[in-house]
């Protein structure tokens, strides 16, 4: 058995005895061969290479396991394996090549609900639901829900993704002929975002598709369209865009690609094998010129020139192994079991080598490890450098690594593998890898993309889903540290949302950022201070303990040390004053920032409010105006706006939520204050009231108050500064105990030092050294209070004209949303006045439209009117040949004077005229009217009768048909009376018949001449009896012929009547397609009048929004002046703030010695 298709190739079937054995012979020789068992189960089939794919079933028919058996190889493989229920023999597990196994379940009426996939460890569950009809409406696929609705007739009408719903719309044959896709708004309506339509012929085949995406700038509807052409097999041969370009595809006589032209008129040519295999493309240099038949042959005559050569070479299973290039140098690929190009190799040497084929290390390998769901996982380049890819559920790359060092890749054994992965693994936990992002959003565009060094790129697109904008942020560190905190936050978050909340941190640092930075750097500076105070407590505690070692036994330098150790206390005790006082300038702090925040919150609540606001005004006039597309785009705007400032709103207050204040309000100053009875209870030798000592530490005293004076008023206001007040509290009071410590262990020398009192006067000469430096140290400590006195005045100043440079910009940046207020109310008058020119320009548009269609109709009923006066004329010449035929009118004439008297009336005699025209009672015609028919039927006939009028006119017509139709039925009462008559009549003489008239054709022949000849009483009397006696058969027989020519005559009365009627009813339509015409051209002149005032009131628009726009645009430098200024009052007053640090660590550094 053989079968030949229209392109003359032959297909061969060879069939055993048993039907078991099927051999197929394709078109090129190859040879496929099924075997299925007794059961008629295909068991194997074995390809033209000799590749052997092979079936095992169960007793139920259910197949269980695949195999493939390459030729040569003893083993099979193991392509899949099933598994059934025993009751129901519904399939419930599946393992793939790759090891990966997955679960089926079912509900009660045996529906597919569940698929679990164990894929390297890992489990992946889809989920399904059904309705009523048993049609599935729902997938779950790890949390990505896909919806579907379906019409009466089970075809797919809705499907919803992510966040994006697509609408179908199908013609009666159930053909898609429109497909509306977009994100979809908060109540569930698609967002008309891309709307497809397609135009098919009567097979169903593709004509046109349009592309419509909403609206564009100026308002009008945007259109993309792609047109194609198909051959009498169907297949495209020329495909337009909307933009005019054409390519095409020439097929040869087997349906194979041969040529293909692009819009360009560059060709490309492919050549085939006997398999129908691609062995050769060549890509021509030169374009062609455009011809009118694009055909093979055209195209083959049409080429010039040389062009890029690539040939095809396959393997035995038929898949491609080399591409050679024109230089022929080669390029293999290597495939696995699943048919996937595992490496490919581009060979050093030409393929006209000999040994082109050996090893090299010249040779240029890259190679592919694929994943269970056959995506590609791991590259590795010609260089060793490995990439590694992540993908979503759709299967689209979302990350990328790319190893530092290259990591090679041994064998293709499953441990050989995974040592690769292993050891990729410790490149990662080395650091020297570069992660690469990829983000998508619901469309499936791609909007984010991050390299390896933390650099992000943002892409903006048009409702083309075209590129229209492309943002690098290159400070690549903060927001590397940015979206760090933000995965620690929420690990949740996926990939684009935590980049756009972290980027909006970013953006948001200029709301309270300034303050913060000064609380912090405030905080810092308490730290400092504090580390300062530790620092001099570790240097009294050195110097207390070199002082006891230079004087061994300590003696009467026991007396100095007690005073440092006094004076010590009463620091701490200051200490613990400016430590109080801090206390509450940081609850004040801490009222100021809760009133900022609640001040924040309350703007932030109020715009949501006005987002709130603007969306339900928006939703109510969508309401009243469903189809308004502008109405829909601000209400989308409203949307947004709202999900912003939400999304501000619940930032602002979980930064507040997460960073609670710690109250310091039960802070005392007497909690730091140590007590001076208990020192003088350790130190006996230590007098509160001992005058000269008292006095000096006053001095010093009064000295460092007025100095901590100053540095209480420049101290900051930090939200975290009470956890530093709770810290140092607990650092005093750790001091406090070490001192009471240490006045313990003094108290213990002092006993051991009475026993050396007599040394004490020799140590008083060491003791008056000791005094003047004490001295010398205090005239240092008063030059670095003087000196911190006026930097602290400088920083105040400095703080002073930052508080006005600060106070400046607010002033700015209110001009600055008093002027985005005004651009945006301009720019919302611009719209409304785009928007009302658009619609204006539409109604002008369906006029003229209108009107060029009803001038077309004109056109076209007028060019009708001429072929219908010709016609008319036509049938008219035709009817008064008719007339003018006498042979048309004899037959009647002669039934007619038979009955009305004359020649005939006296040839016949007046039995046969009584005999007629007694019979006529019950006809609508009188016997007077029947006397007269000849005259009245020779008087249509005459130059002014009824058949010689103007038959243009429907008078004249209707006039000839009535006379007409009544002539019909006198002949056709002759017909039926002539017919009825009796045969003899017994009366009459029998009269011999003459010779010379033998038949009554020729009586009736010669009637009238032999009347006209007047040639004797006999002959007359002759003819006279000849014709009594036939002459009831020829009245008959003419009545039924003149009838016939009254029905020609009325047929064309009534051809001349419909042509008439045709002609009025196009004048008619002419003269009302006249009226309509001038309706519409003053429809035309008023609508252009209404377009150039739409289009001055947009002018005015634009000049208005022009203004605004530069109003916003100075008030903006104002504002960039003011931030200027103010950094710049910044930067002085963090010069001031650092001198006066210095200033202060020299007065501590005073105030220890």
């Amino acid at each position: 058995l053989s079968l030949t298709n229209g392109a003359g190739e032959k297909t061969e079937y060879e069939y055993d005895d048993a039907n078991h054995r099927v051999t197929v012979v394709s078109p090129g020789g190859i040879r496929t061969v099924t075997e299925k068992n007794a059961h008629g189960e295909t068991v194997t089939i074995t390809d033209g290479l000799g590749h052997q794919r092979g079936f095992e079933y169960n007793a139920q028919g259910k197949v269980t396991r695949t195999t493939f058996l390459a030729k040569g190889d003893d083993e099979p493989q193991t392509l899949s394996s099933n598994e059934y229920h025993a009751q129901t023999g519904l399939l419930t597990f599946s393992t793939n090549a790759d090891g990966t196994r997955t679960e089926y379940r079912y509900d009660a009426l045996g529906r597919q609900w569940k698929v679990i996939q164990d894929a390297d460890g890992e489990k992946l569950t889809t989920t399904y639901a059904y309705n009523a009809d048993g049609q599935r409406i729902s997938e779950n696929r790890e949390g990505r829900v896909t919806t579907l609705r379906f019409d009466s007739q089970g075809r797919k009408i809705w499907a919803e993704q992510g966040g994006v719903g697509t609408e179908y719309t199908y013609d009666l044959d159930g053909r898609i002929i429109e497909q509306v896709e977009g994100a979809l708004a908060a109540n569930g309506q698609i967002q008309q975002e891309r709307v497809t339509e397609y135009e098919r012929d009567v097979m169903g085949a593709v004509l046109e598709k349009r592309v419509r995406s909403g609206q564009s700038w100026s308002g009008r509807a945007s259109n993309r369209s792609v047109s194609y052409r198909y051959n009498a097999a169907g297949q495209v041969i020329e495909k337009q865009t909307g933009q005019g370009g054409i390519s095409r595809t020439v097929y040869d006589a087997q349906g194979r690609v041969q040529y293909v032209i692009n819009a360009l008129n560059y060709v490309t040519a492919y050549e085939y094998d006997a398999a129908n295999r691609k062995i050769q493309t060549t890509r021509y240099a030169k374009a062609i010129a455009p011809m009118n038949a694009w055909t093979v042959e055209s195209v083959n005559d049409a080429l010039s020139g040389s062009g890029r050569v690539t040939e095809h070479r396959y393997d035995e299973s038929g898949r491609l192994a080399f591409d050679i290039d024109g230089l022929h140098y080669a390029t293999g690929y290597e495939y696995d079991a699943a048919n996937r190009v595992i490496r490919t190799t581009r060979y050093a040497k030409p393929v006209t080598d000999s040994d082109w084929l050996a090893a090299s290390p010249n040779n240029r390998i890259s190679e592919s490890i694929y994943d269970e769901k056959g995506q590609l996982r791991f590259s590795i380049s010609e260089t060793g450098a490995v990439t590694e890819r992540g993908y979503d559920v759709m299967g689209r790359v979302t990350h990328t690594i790319r190893y530092d060092q290259p990591v090679s890749l041994q064998g293709r054994s499953d441990a050989e593998v995974a040592a690769f992965k292993a050891a990729l693994s410790q490149e990662v936990q080395a650091g020297r890898v570069r992660s690469e992002l990829s983000v998508f959003d619901v469309l499936g565009r791609l909007v984010f993309e991050m390299d390896g060094e933390g650099y992000l790129v943002e892409y903006q697109y048009n409702r083309h889903s075209e590129k229209t904008r492309q943002k690098v942020y290159v400070n690549n560190e903060a927001l590397s540290v940015a979206l760090e905190v933000v995965r620690q936050q929420d690990s949740t978050l996926e990939d684009g949302a935590a980049i756009r909340l972290a980027l909006s941190r970013l953006a948001s640092a200029d709301i309270v950022s300034d303050k913060l930075n000064q609380q912090l750097a405030t905080l810092s500076d308490q730290q400092a201070r504090i580390d300062n105070m530790k620092q001099s407590l570790a240097e009294l505690s050195s110097g207390i303990a070199r002082t006891h070692a230079e004087n061994g036994v300590l003696g009467n330098q026991l007396s100095g040390a007690t005073q440092r150790l006094n004076r010590l206390y009463q620091e701490a005790s200051l200490e613990a004053a400016r430590q109080e006082t801090l206390a509450r300038d940081i609850v004040s702090l801490q009222g100021a920032i809760r009133q900022e925040e609640q001040a924040l919150i309350r703007k932030y609540e109020v715009a949501l409010g006005k987002a709130r606001t603007a969306k339900q005004s928006a939703q109510s006039a969508l309401s009243r105006e469903p189809n308004n597309e502008g109405l829909r785009a601000i209400l989308t705007q409203a949307t947004e706006d709202e999900a912003s400032a939400q999304a501000r709103l619940s930032s602002l207050k979980s930064q507040i939520a997460a960073n609670p204040f710690t109250s310091v309000e039960g802070a005392e100053p007497s909690d730091f204050e140590p007590s001076l009875l208990q020192v003088s209870a350790y130190n006996p030798t230590f007098k509160p009231d001992v005058g000269d000592g008292t006095a000096t530490l006053d001095d010093v005293d009064g000295l460092s108050d007025r100095a901590e004076q100053h540095i209480e008023g420049a101290d900051g206001k930090q939200v975290q500064a009470q956890q530093s007040v709770v810290a140092n509290r607990a650092t005093v009071e750790a001091l406090r105990k070490e001192l009471e410590s240490l006045s313990a262990a003094m108290q213990a020398q002092f006993d051991a030092l009475s026993e050396q009192r007599a040394g004490y006067d020799a140590l008083q000469v060491t003791l008056a050294q000791d005094q003047s430096r004490v001295e010398a140290r205090q005239a240092a400590f008063n030059t670095r209070t003087i000196e911190f006195s006026q930097k602290s005045v400088a920083w105040s100043s400095s703080l002073r004209a930052a508080e006005a440079a600060e106070t400046i910009g607010k002033e700015q940046q209110t001009k600055v949303r008093r002027a985005e207020s005004s651009e945006r109310a301009k720019s919302q008058g611009l719209i409304s006045a785009s928007r009302h020119l658009s619609a204006q320009k539409e109604i002008l548009s369906q006029a003229e439209q209108d009107r060029d269609r009803i001038s077309r109709q004109l056109a076209e009923t007028k060019t009708s009117l001429g072929p219908s006066l010709k016609a008319q004329k036509s049938a008219i010449n035709s009817l008064k040949a008719f007339v003018r035929n006498g042979s048309n009118r004899s037959k009647a004439m002669f039934a007619l004077t038979m009955t009305g008297g004359g020649q005939s009336g006296e040839l016949f005699g007046p039995r046969i005229q009584n005999y007629i025209t007694n019979r006529v009672s019950g006809a609508n015609f009188t016997k007077s009217e029947l006397e007269q028919a000849k005259s009245s039927y020779l008087a249509m006939f005459s130059n002014n009768g009824s058949l010689n009028k103007d038959f243009t006119k429907a008078r004249s017509i209707s006039v000839a048909k009535a006379k007409l139709t009544k002539f019909k039925a006198m002949l056709s009462h002759v017909h039926r009376v002539s017919s009825a008559a009796p045969r003899t009549f017994p009366n009459w003489p029998n009269f011999p018949i003459p010779s010379e008239l033998m038949t009554y054709q020729e009586a009736e022949r010669d009637i009238y001449e032999h009347i006209g000849m007047r040639q004797g009483q006999q002959v007359v009397t002759n003819i006279r009896n000849t014709m009594l006696i036939g002459s009831f058969d020829l009245l008959k027989n003419s009545a039924s012929t003149g009838i016939s020519k009254i029905n020609a005559l009325l047929t064309k009365l009534q051809e001349i009547e419909r042509i008439n009627e045709s002609i009025s009813s196009k004048r008619r339509q002419i003269n009302n397609l006249e009226s309509a015409l001038s309706q519409k051209n003053n429809l035309v002149t008023q609508a252009s009048q209404r377009v150039n005032d739409a289009e001055r009131a947009v002018q005015a628009a634009q000049r208005a929004h022009q203004q605004a726009i530069n109003a916003l645009t100075q008030a903006r430098r104002s504002l960039s002046a003011a931030y200027q200024a103010f950094r710049e009052a910044e930067e002085q007053l963090s010069q001031a703030r650092r001198a006066r640090e210095a200033s202060q660590a020299l007065l501590s550094e005073a105030r220890t010695h």
